[in-house]
């Protein structure tokens, strides 16, 4: 919803008390899942609720919108006692379009809910979370090497929970049973976790209980049995144990028509993971201090390496693997422990772990994952800078035709503006000078057009009066009497070239505009002075150019998409128009912008399932082809360039035969001679057709037209 779109019923009062409430109980019951997120939810819902006390912020989307990123920026505060941390969370993660003064909100609003947290003191310790701890020893330079090792294997467990959360998830969605029995799911779930959890002390105690004793130092208490160093052995085979049925019973978990969150979960999975690989450093350095690698630690008080430091770190790498994020994860660790000599170790575990996790298993986190996975409309900013585009083709393919959309004009009666409101429920109405030509000349929006309307006393009373959105309007009173007589005798005209004053211009809510005008003579007067006064006619009128925005942001159908995908992410816009040579061609919106964006991945999947399966040519065939498929590259782009200086119907046809002539980029660009510059239309479909950009991505010339193209006589395979 801070991307621009809108899900009635998302943030509402009811939905906030529900996810209160299933988040109780569902913590309280054990499952392998986490509050952190869910306290987000709770606070977007309760900083909407606060949004609709004040008219400054009900009015104006915008306010409301800040106002829900300072909501979320409060609840990570909350959840991890960490006010900074909040701020940077919705900065990189939640937010799309987070302005300056947004940040100074947010900070604010998170002083205020960690004060009123502290206060409160939920766990009678006097620490806001229940796994603050605090870290103070130092680290040495050969403990970079299991620094790196911690990373790399969190990575790894990062990518691997959102590769099995995705997989158990298209499974959830084909499930009868998990459709039609969400209760008896949830019911299930809640019995084989207590049942395999029960089994070790580790995995018997809540989550944040274990993550406290993970994250803590051996010194005189002995948490849950973490630090008998009688039977290191049995210890981590119990961690290992506990990571096991942990990541398995969150990933199965989470998805569920539960309130649940990842950060606990992933942070507990790390931990678990990070504390195994620190008590075998420890040992190795316990048993071997002369070696000259631990030189440092004769320097060193009595305990040289810590394993909860190593379980800080495992629970960083972890939690970038599934979240994929960077600065805010470093920030909340460093004001959960207040380790300041350990910023350098968790950045370092930070970066590997994200490279390792985007090399392994893609760039997209978990939120992500499941916005895709339910199909939310959603833009992510951070495939706007993108080397490879995520919409590789033109603007005009995306865009709504503009013989699709309805536009208004001047002149048109207010009768018919309301049947447009009806007749078709979009944000904005493109304003043309003239159906006929298209003209682009400004637009509206539909929430300042329907207040216009409302609010006009004119529009209510004469529903045939018409309405101008953009100048120019019938002349008032002070103007030449020519301009008078021909606006009275023309009426309401927005046609008439000399009417180009702005006198009658109003910056406040339109009113009737009535204007006395003396009543023109001779032949053409005498229909007019039958039914009006012999010396005015009255011209009624709707004047509403105060809401119109007359320089509309457009571009050219031939410009890339991705282009617009910056725009909408960068300037948090909600539509872009498409326009050449200054008439309308179409509309892109931020929901045209997503379906463009799935069509093209899922057109790349299905050409690189066709590469992986594409058959084999023969040897004696195959460097012709490559030869060709260098003429065809070239081809492509001097068809591209020539579409760059055409009409837009010839660039919308080259545009859509460059993915064809490109099928084959990945073969070597071998220089031909004149002998092969064969015309396009015998390898394609022909220049004349209409199926230009029409068939399969899938198709293939004819193996016969190869033979005759390049003399060859080999056979293929496949």
């Amino acid at each position: 919803m801070l991307g621009g779109f809108m899900m009635p019923g998302v943030l509402s009062l009811q939905t906030g008390l529900t996810k209160c409430m299933g988040l109780i109980l569902s913590v309280a019951s054990g499952l392998s899942i986490g509050n952190k997120a869910p306290l987000v939810h709770i606070a977007a819902c309760i900083g909407r609720l606060v949004s609709r006390m004040f008219p400054r912020y009900r009015d104006d989307h915008a306010g409301a919108t800040y106002l829900l990123s300072c909501a979320a920026s409060a609840g990570i505060a909350v959840a991890f006692g960490s006010p900074i941390g909040g701020i940077l969370y919705a900065l990189e993660e939640v937010a799309t379009f987070f302005p300056l003064p947004v940040m100074g909100m947010s900070f604010f609003c998170c002083l205020v809910a960690t004060l009123t947290l502290q206060a409160f003191d939920p766990f009678k310790t006097g620490t806001m979370v229940a796994f603050q701890v605090t870290h103070n020893r130092e680290w040495h330079l050969f403990e970079l090497v299991p620094f790196v090792l911690v990373a790399v294997v969190g990575g790894l467990l990062g990518a691997a929970f959102n590769k099995w959360f995705v997989r158990i998830q298209l499974g959830r969605q084909q499930s009868m049973f998990c459709r039609n029995h969400p209760i008896q799911e949830a019911a299930l779930l809640a019995l084989v976790t207590a049942g395999f959890s029960y089994l070790t002390s580790f995995s018997r105690y809540p989550m944040l209980s274990l993550l406290g004793g993970l994250f803590r130092e051996c010194k005189e208490e002995n948490y849950h049995g973490m630090c008998n160093s009688d039977s290191l052995v049995w210890t981590c085979i119990l961690l290992l144990y506990t990571v096991v049925i942990r990541f398995t019973t969150s990933v199965v978990t989470y998805g569920s028509q539960l309130p649940a969150g990842m950060f606990v979960p992933a942070m507990a999975i790390g931990a678990a993971g990070g504390r195994i690989l620190g008590i075998m450093v420890s040992e190795v350095q316990s048993n071997f201090p002369e070696w000259p690698v631990f030189a440092s630690c004769q320097f060193a008080d009595r305990v040289c390496v810590t394993p909860g430091s190593y379980a800080l770190l495992g629970a960083a790498a972890a939690l970038t693997g599934v979240t994929r994020m960077t600065i805010s994860i470093v920030v909340i660790l460093f004001e959960l422990t207040g380790a300041l000599n350990f910023v350098l170790p968790t950045i370092l575990v930070v970066v590997v772990a994200k490279f390792v996790a985007d090399l392994v298993g893609g760039r997209d986190g978990l939120a992500n994952l499941t916005i895709q996975l339910r199909g939310y409309p959603f833009l992510d900013p951070k495939d706007a800078d993108r080397a490879d585009p995520v919409v590789p083709f033109p603007l005009g393919h995306v865009m709504t035709p503009a013989e699709n959309l309805v536009v208004l004009h001047n002149g048109m009666a207010v009768a018919q503006v309301r049947a447009a409101l009806d007749r078709m429920p979009v944000g904005t109405f493109p304003i043309v000078d003239d159906p006929v030509r298209m003209g682009l000349e400004g637009c509206i929006t539909r929430q300042d057009l329907e207040y216009a309307l409302a609010t006009s006393t004119t529009a209510a009373r004469y529903p045939n009066a018409p309405v101008y959105f953009v100048s120019p309007v019938p002349a008032t009173p002070g103007h030449a009497s020519s301009e008078k007589t021909r606006l009275g005798t023309a009426g309401a005209s927005s046609s008439s070239s000399s009417a180009t004053a702005h006198a009658a211009t109003r910056l406040a809510t339109p009113e009737t505009s009535t204007w006395f005008l003396p009543s023109p003579t001779g032949a053409s007067a005498a229909p007019a002075s039958a039914s009006s006064s012999s010396t005015a006619s009255p011209v009624i009128y709707v004047d509403v150019r105060a809401f119109t925005d007359a320089t509309p942001l457009a571009l050219p159908p031939t410009a890339p998409a991705a282009l617009a995908h910056q725009l909408f992410c960068k300037l948090g816009l909600r539509y872009v128009y498409v326009k050449h040579a200054g008439r309308l061609c179409g509309l892109v919106t931020k929901k045209d912008m997503v379906r463009a964006a799935h069509a093209a991945q899922g057109t790349a999947a299905a050409l690189q399932r066709e590469r992986d399966q594409a058959p084999v040519l023969d040897p004696l065939i195959e460097p012709r082809v490559r030869q060709l498929a260098a003429v065809m590259g070239r081809a492509s782009a001097a068809v591209s360039r020539a579409a760059s200086r055409a009409p837009t119907s010839l660039a919308r046809r080259a545009a859509e035969w460059s993915p064809r002539v490109r099928r084959m980029d990945s073969v070597e660009q071998d220089d031909l001679g004149d002998e092969f510059m064969v015309p396009l239309r015998q390898v394609g479909s022909p220049v004349g057709s209409d199926n230009w950009g029409g068939g399969s991505v899938t198709e293939s010339p004819n193996l016969g037209v190869f033979r005759s193209l390049l003399g060859g006589s080999g056979n293929a395979r496949g």
